[in-house]
C-alpha cells in the first residue's frame, strides 16, 4: 500500500501541472475586454473613452481649496476652460503658468476652472502648491472622485474647452502647449 500513495502522488501533481499549462494557455490566448487594442496609442485608448466632441459638459459643484464653492453650469452663457490636475503630476505643473495668465488676462471672458483630483493626491498638497506659487484661479476639490468620473478623466492633465452654449469643443489629453491653448481661445472668444 506505501508503495501506491507515493504513484497516486506522482499522478496528482503530474495531472495538476497538466492542467495549470492548459488553464494559462487558453487564458493567453483568449480576448480580454479590458485590454486596449494594440493598435491604439494611449492618448487614443483615453480619447475613445473620454466624452465625445460636442456632448454638453456637466454641470458640478465642488468645494474650492480657498473655502470658496466652485461652479460650473453649461447654461451660464460664457465659454469655459475646465482643467483636471494634481500636484504629483509634473506636466499639470507646466501648463497652470499659461492658465492662470489667461486668468488674469481673459476671465471677463472665459471661465477657468481648475480640479484638482483629490482623490488621487492630498489636499494639503493642493492648498501648499497653490499658496507656494500665488495661482489665483478658482480651484475646485474633486475629493470622491465624482467630477472626474462625470468627464470620463482616466490619465492627467486634461483640460476641456467648453463653448458659450455648454459643448465640448476640444478636448486636450497630456500638457496643454501655448499654441494649443491660443487655438482654442480664439475659438471660444472669436478673437
Amino acid at each position: 500500500m506505501d508503495k501506491k500513495k507515493p504513484l497516486l502522488q506522482i499522478f496528482l501533481l503530474l495531472f495538476l501541472a497538466v492542467l495549470t499549462v492548459y488553464a494559462i494557455w487558453s487564458f493567453r490566448d483568449s480576448p480580454s475586454k479590458s485590454r486596449a487594442p494594440q493598435n491604439m496609442t494611449v492618448e487614443e485608448y483615453i480619447a475613445s473613452h473620454a466624452l465625445p466632441k460636442q456632448s454638453q459638459a456637466p454641470d458640478f459643484e465642488l468645494p474650492g481649496i480657498a473655502q470658496e464653492t466652485v461652479r460650473f453650469s453649461k447654461d451660464s452663457g460664457k465659454p469655459a476652460i475646465i482643467n483636471f490636475w494634481a500636484t504629483w503630476c509634473e506636466n499639470c505643473k507646466r501648463e497652470m503658468p499659461l492658465l492662470e495668465k489667461v486668468y488674469q488676462t481673459k476671465r471677463d471672458q472665459v471661465q477657468i476652472i481648475m480640479v484638482h483630483t483629490t482623490h488621487l493626491d492630498r489636499k494639503e498638497a493642493a492648498q501648499q502648491y497653490i499658496k507656494q506659487y500665488g495661482y489665483t484661479f478658482p480651484a475646485g476639490l474633486d475629493t470622491d472622485g465624482r467630477v472626474s468620473d462625470l468627464y470620463r478623466v482616466s490619465a492627467l492633465p486634461q483640460t476641456f474647452f467648453i463653448d458659450k452654449n455648454g459643448r465640448i469643443i476640444h478636448h486636450q489629453i497630456g500638457e496643454l502647449t501655448q499654441a494649443v491653448l491660443d487655438q482654442q481661445l480664439s475659438r471660444l472668444t472669436g478673437s
